[in-house]
């Protein structure tokens, strides 16, 4: 994965603190980010490009001599033997140096660069580990949930969209129709495994330069904050789209690296380097997300979502110095917007589509003692009317009731409907009353029975032409 270049150095009659001051003097004249790690080490990227990211230079001292490494990523597109240049270059710029700078002044520089345990955002960056620890969890945790959905459903490469949407897809009726988790889980969900690959090489990319600067709860609060707004724009705008995978989450990673470099959070020179390749991969992304199978909505609201929390941990974790105020602002501004949505877009059609699986049910079993009626003794025929009828009609009345502050959105047909179902339930208690008086009595009334049955045809006859349409 990496080439490595050493070289042993004298240290030239130079305690260690004095010569590693010259390496920081020298690193600062080629423009390179560094940082001291201890008294004995002190490290720097040469070159602070986003996919050059695994370069760095260190230099140890220890028993009289000094240790220079430096490693290069295996990139086929970086320049060869980078990592000898780049020794090279300071050992050029430390000799230099030496000639213009006495033991006593870089005596003098070494107290000045001593570590220091508050380090700036800059020197988080240089001093990042290569393998971020909570980035590494965000991928095992959606390749463990990839791989649990790909054997439980015999889907590897491309998954059934029922399958994504029992696992936790995000879709309009559903997710606003009282099943809110879905703008979380449907962040870890992937349709194949090349979108899983695609996106956790993003967020891999992105976590190594963010995670360092945020710390890794700030990082994982920011990735489930701006997945869950990217997951909640796609279903207000995106419509029946359903919708998937970890993009709109790290879009937002994005966004939050995009706010921070327009502040004076970084230095300058890994600021410029750094807003270039990360702008350019920002833009080429959504660009390239225009195809009609892209959720282009959970992108950018991501990624604007994203921004604002950049500026909130700005504000909170570095200028007010609380990381607590930060990963506090981003909760509860996520919290707020994310409720606030669901009820105010809240919508009933689910729920209504189920009852009215279960009005057919109550019909059916209502209607069940017409059957065959002139066949049935006056008493079978009364009882089924007082134990079955009539219970099931009142209670298909209770339950239409029951839906009246329901709210479906652009749907025109089902509140129509909602009030045809309900006259014709009360139609139907009227009928059911009446042959239960006529079996009482032992009057036929004909034309009552005539009547509401004229009546109960006619909601009938409405409900199938409201269906058709």
């Amino acid at each position: 994965m990496f080439t490595v270049a050493q070289r042993t150095i004298e240290l030239d009659g130079l305690t260690p603190g004095e010569f590693l001051a010259l390496a920081a003097i020298s690193m600062t004249d080629l423009s390179w980010d560094h940082s001291w790690k201890d008294t004995h080490a002190i490290y720097a990227r040469p070159h602070v490009r986003l996919f050059a990211w695994g370069e760095r230079l260190s230099v140890r001292v220890q028993d009289g001599t000094a240790l220079i490494t430096c490693r290069q990523p295996k990139w086929k597109f970086l320049k060869p033997r980078q990592h000898e240049k780049n020794i090279d270059d300071l050992l050029e710029y430390m000799q230099h140096n030496r000639q213009i700078y006495s033991p006593q002044m870089l005596d003098n520089e070494q107290h000045l660069l001593l570590p220091d345990t508050h380090l700036t955002a800059t020197e988080r960056i240089v001093m990042a580990p290569d393998l971020p620890p909570a980035t590494l969890l965000l991928i095992f945790l959606n390749i463990v949930y990839f791989i649990i959905f790909s054997v439980s459903t015999s889907s590897f490469w491309d998954a059934d969209i029922m399958d994504i949407f029992d696992w936790g897809g995000n879709i309009r009726l559903h997710t606003l129709g009282g099943q809110g988790w879905r703008v979380i889980t449907s962040c870890f969900l992937h349709f194949g495994i090349l979108h899983l690959v695609t996106n956790m090489i993003a967020l891999f990319l992105i976590g190594r330069l963010l995670e360092p600067v945020l710390g890794k709860a700030v990082f994982l609060i920011s990735y489930i904050c701006a997945g869950s707004m990217g997951s909640l724009l796609s279903v207000l705008i995106a419509g029946t789209r359903l919708s998937a995978g970890a993009s709109g989450a790290i879009f937002g990673l994005y966004g939050v690296f995009l706010a921070l470099l327009t502040t004076h959070l970084l230095s300058g020179e890994i600021k410029r380097l750094l807003f270039q390749g990360v702008f350019l991969f920002t833009a080429y992304a959504l660009m390239d997300g225009m195809g009609e199978q892209v959720d282009n909505a959970a992108h950018v609201g991501g990624l604007v979502s994203g921004m604002l929390f950049g500026y909130i941990i700005f504000v909170g974790y570095y200028m007010r110095k609380n990381r607590y105020l930060a990963a506090g602002g981003i909760s509860a501004i996520t919290m707020a917007v994310i409720f606030s949505s669901l009820i105010y877009f809240h919508n009933d059609t689910i729920v209504y589509e189920r009852m009215l699986q279960r009005l057919e049910r109550l019909e059916h079993n209502a209607l069940v003692p017409f059957t065959d009626i002139k066949t049935k003794t006056p008493d079978r025929q009364l009882s089924g009317l007082l134990n079955e009828s009539r219970p099931a009609w009142n209670q298909f009345v209770r339950i239409i009731d029951s839906a009246q502050g329901f709210r479906f959105g652009n749907n025109k047909i089902y509140p129509m409907q909602k009030g045809i179902l309900l006259r014709y339930g009360r139609l139907r208690i009227s009928e059911t009353e009446i042959w239960i008086r006529s079996l009482q009595t032992h009057d036929p009334m004909l034309a009552e029975r005539d009547s509401i049955r004229t009546l109960v045809y006619e909601k009938f006859d409405s409900l199938q032409t409201l269906q058709r349409d």
